[in-house]
């Protein structure tokens, strides 16, 4: 795994993505609860026993979610938050990093908390896990020859972002690939 920061070298950002409140445990079980039930109607209105947990659950959820976007444990000052981080696709790799020290030149070099390159995977699974159906995540599992070599945890709309990972990808192996068949061989001195 990769762990140079971003701004090493003239790598541009293609697309950045928040994970979903479902990387938490609490997240995940709500999910769970929000989803619960069958589809009633009420005087033409349909309901499901999940969204009122939905309601009475919001000062919860709101919390999920600024637990997941402070950059620093007591919003603005203290040690860097944990649970604050994106994933972001570049046109040399994928990083899972922490967004607001990415931007500070002081903090860069340890914003990267993992990242792999274009060329090291073969292969993008989704992992549904519990409670995901309801924030429209899945996991990304990305695989070279059968391991997992980077996992990105509940990504929304996931489907988009392997599409563009994979289309990435392709993009940078036909570049790799033509350099290297426009490249003359060299030839040592003393050779021929």
């Amino acid at each position: 795994m990769d762990k140079t920061p971003a701004s090493a070298s003239r790598e541009t950002t293609i697309m950045a993505v928040w994970p979903s409140v479902a990387t938490f445990k609490l997240g995940r079980l709500l999910g769970q609860l929000y989803a619960f039930g069958p589809r009633v109607s009420l005087l033409g209105v349909p309901l499901r026993p999940g969204w009122l947990i939905a309601l009475a659950a919001l000062p919860l959820s709101v919390l999920l979610y600024a637990m997941k976007i402070a950059p620093r444990v007591l919003v603005v000052i203290g040690p860097s938050n944990p649970f604050c981080r994106r994933y972001r696709l570049t046109t040399e790799r994928v990083l899972i990093e922490h967004p607001f020290d990415a931007l500070s030149k002081s903090r860069s070099e340890r914003a990267t908390q993992a990242s792999v390159k274009l060329d090291e995977f073969d292969a993008i699974d989704k992992d549904d896990q519990p409670g995901y159906d309801w924030y429209r995540a899945d996991d990304l599992v990305f695989r070279r020859e059968g391991e997992e070599v980077l996992r990105l945890a509940a990504v929304p709309h996931a489907e988009a972002f392997r599409q563009t990972c994979l289309k990435a990808r392709q993009g940078l192996l036909g570049v790799q690939k033509s350099r290297e068949a426009t490249t003359p061989p060299t030839v040592a001195q003393g050779e021929g």
